[in-house]
């Protein structure tokens, strides 16, 4: 048996735990491990019995990381699970700030774009028939399902889904009889839906190169569409 009463652990594999364990000591020392980070290689540790490495790390006392998403000036700076990054200003991470800053509460993309957030707007007139209310719900599901394959770089299933959606547009301007002004405003918080979800995806797509487990949670927990919304799974505390 082996120095730890392991006869199948490879030599790499307990030295390479060891060293991980030995730089979390030293960054503990230094108040800069996570507890993500003493987790992950206490878990691998325990998975193949390497005890000593398991004792010397369950006894840490680890703060929690803080997550960070704040404007300083010009410069965006972001901290998630314990990693920091900065980026330039842009209007998508300005939305998304909007967004983590409201968690749980549907801001309209015309608020968004416009960077109203106290009041409420409303894109189109409220039509009474059934069947108009029953085309604007569809129109708001698909505006959902767009821009979830659109944040996911889904561009067939996207496609399919805009040419469903004009049709759909179509057949209801035909019903409902849109004058001049209702048409002009339905245009416009068309328009405004699709900038707001094109950069809140170009921001998105920059935070990949960065901090991609950010970039994933926010996709996860963002919702872009007519309305948009940050709900995530779990509650996240942020310093804004």
């Amino acid at each position: 048996p082996g120095r730890d009463g392991l006869t199948h652990l490879p030599e790499r594999t307990r030295q390479g735990l060891e060293v991980r364990c030995d730089r979390l000591l030293a960054q503990h020392e230094l108040g800069v491990a996570t507890a993500a980070e003493v987790a992950t290689v206490v878990n691998a540790a325990d998975a193949v019995g390497l005890n000593p490495v398991v004792r010397r790390l369950r006894g840490l006392t680890v703060t929690t990381a803080h997550n960070v998403f704040r404007l300083d000036r010009d410069v965006w700076t972001l901290i998630w699970d314990g990693l920091e990054a900065r980026m330039p200003a842009a209007k998508g991470l300005r939305d998304l700030h909007t967004l983590v800053a409201n968690p749980g509460v549907e801001i309209s993309a015309v608020d968004l774009a416009t960077h109203r957030t106290g009041a409420a707007t409303s894109a189109a007139p409220v039509l009474d028939q059934r069947a108009k209310d029953a085309y604007r719900h569809r129109l708001h599901e698909l505006d959902e399902a767009i821009d979830r394959a659109t944040l996911r770089n889904l561009d067939g299933p996207a496609a399919k889904l805009e040419a469903e959606r004009g049709a759909l547009l179509d057949e209801l301007r035909r019903a409902a009889g849109l004058g001049g002004r209702d048409r002009r405003l339905s245009d416009e918080s068309e328009k405004m839906r699709k900038t707001v979800t094109a950069r809140i995806r170009d921001a998105l797509s920059k935070l990949d190169d960065r901090q991609p487990a950010l970039a994933a949670h926010l996709r996860e927990s963002v919702r872009t569409g007519s309305h948009c919304s940050y709900a995530p799974n779990r509650p996240v505390t942020w310093e804004l």
